[in-house]
């Protein structure tokens, strides 16, 4: 499976655990057919399912194809958890506005010339959140969030182990939609979401130049050794479950 379907399946799934979810919450009239709501009458029960402050836990997949990855990874396949908070900050009619702080991390081993390597990655990010009210407690959404990525490298053949660190810009645009998980016409203080998201990361490029650990040894008959330059950029797929108040 290649990684465009593997991240199209994920989509698809995603969509459709919601999609069940929505239905199975939804309210049958007296012949079996499902309720529906003008959208002149809603708006009240819209700006109920608004979350004004919402906390995310959740992973993302996706894809690297920098240069500087390969010594990390068979693939180019990434994976991490990733912590979200926001609070709307501006609402009029069915648009509303949401900003918060996001952090994310994630982690690969590999080989590069008879050593083991490891890469483990996290940044910190400021959200800016646009969102729009629809019918049925789903919330399509578009997010960016700029932020500040660190990265540490090692190298170690067993005996002698040569580090590195990085510090990136990075930028992450995504659009999705959020799933209320129950009825919006409930009256609840708490309220649980599944917002599945689809999105392209980008960062800026550094050359890490790794270097041992301990001066008197030596990996490689070199004391230090530069890598591909590298870089964290490619789309991915995420997917969170969130609690709203």
């Amino acid at each position: 499976m290649n990684f465009r379907t593997l991240l199209l399946s994920l989509a698809g799934a995603a969509i459709t655990v919601g999609l069940l979810t929505k239905l199975a919450h939804a309210e049958p009239t007296s012949d079996g057919v499902l309720v529906s709501e003008s959208a002149g009458s809603n708006l009240a029960v819209r700006h109920g399912t608004d979350p004004f402050l919402r906390f995310s836990l959740g992973g993302r997949v996706g894809r690297n194809s920098s240069a500087g990855y390969d010594p990390f990874s068979a693939t180019d396949t990434t994976g991490g958890i990733e912590l979200v908070a926001t609070a709307r900050v501006y609402r009029r009619g069915p648009f509303s506005l949401a900003a918060g702080l996001s952090y994310d991390a994630s982690g690969s081993t590999g080989s590069a010339r008879g050593a083991t390597t490891q890469l483990a990655a996290y940044r910190f990010a400021a959200v800016a959140e646009g969102r729009y009210l629809l019918t049925g407690g789903f919330v399509p959404l578009v997010r960016f969030a700029p932020g500040l990525l660190g990265a540490s490298q090692s190298l170690s053949d067993g005996s002698d182990t040569l580090r590195a660190t990085t510090t990136h810009l990075s930028l992450d645009g995504s659009v999705g939609t959020g799933i209320l998980l129950g009825s919006p016409d409930a009256k609840h203080r708490v309220r649980a979401w599944f917002v599945p998201r689809i999105g392209y990361a980008w960062s800026t490029a550094r050359t890490p130049k790794v270097a041992i650990e301990d001066p008197n040894a030596i990996l490689g008959q070199n004391s230090g050794r530069t890598l591909p330059s590298l870089a964290f950029r490619g789309p991915y797929f995420a997917a969170e479950v969130a609690l709203a108040f």
